[in-house]
């Protein structure tokens, strides 16, 4: 009995199926085997933590799009491009290295002030229910993009006393501290506000326990 004959689009069409099929099996194994290397390859916690902490900062701060219309970054690059034309020999990181350790350590200062010595009652006000644009986070992450400017001028500055091709970019993170600073401080200057009016309702309790206090030493006294 012969085989039936198949005709040429009927071979083409099965061949094409073939091919398709060996194709998914091989994606399929590969991919299995990726994923395989992948789960050897374990993140260390540390460095787990350490990367979504920064991308909720990074987050909350508004990303690149707040960085670069920040007036007070404008206003570093400008001044930087200024500095940089005026005097290009200057050794620049000199400068960063004297003045921003010292600047780093007033602001890690400031940041424990205002989470340590603020009462429960102002810091329940300030972060208002739990609000992600309240004005307790708004305060931490201006003073968390503070430091980390810093860190990174300080860290650049380094670089470039050892490669002065890095020397502007020391000079512009010099001057970007610098108004960060200015930056931090009306976020204090708008949580001041806030505690003035705060501190108004105090009186007002306090004035109810001691006239509360007075009533009943009166009335525990002999007549």
């Amino acid at each position: 009995m012969r085989a039936p004959k198949l005709s040429g689009g009927r071979v083409i069409i099965q061949l094409n199926l073939f091919y398709r099929w060996m194709m998914a099996k091989i994606r399929s194994v590969e991919s299995s085997r990726f994923s395989g290397m992948i789960s050897m390859i374990e993140i260390p916690e540390q460095w787990s933590n350490a990367c979504e902490t920064l991308q909720e900062y990074w987050k909350g701060y508004g990303g690149i799009k707040s960085l670069l219309t920040s007036p007070f970054f404008d206003v570093a690059v400008l001044i930087s491009i200024v500095c940089w034309w005026l005097s290009p020999q200057t050794k620049w990181y000199e400068p960063s290295l004297s003045i921003l350790p010292n600047l780093l350590g007033f602001s890690i200062g400031g940041f424990a002030v205002l989470l340590v010595f603020s009462s429960d009652k102002f810091l329940k006000l300030i972060s208002e229910d739990g609000a992600s644009d309240s004005l307790f986070l708004k305060a931490n992450i201006v003073f968390v993009h503070f430091i980390v400017v810093q860190v990174i001028a300080i860290a650049t500055a380094l670089i470039a006393k050892a490669s002065q091709q890095f020397d502007f970019f020391a000079l512009f993170l010099l001057f970007y501290s610098v108004f960060s600073a200015l930056a931090t401080c009306f976020v204090l200057f708008n949580i001041a506000q806030v505690y003035n009016s705060f501190a108004a309702l105090i009186p007002d309790d306090a004035t109810q326990t001691t006239g509360g206090s007075a009533s009943q030493v009166n009335e525990s006294k002999p007549h």
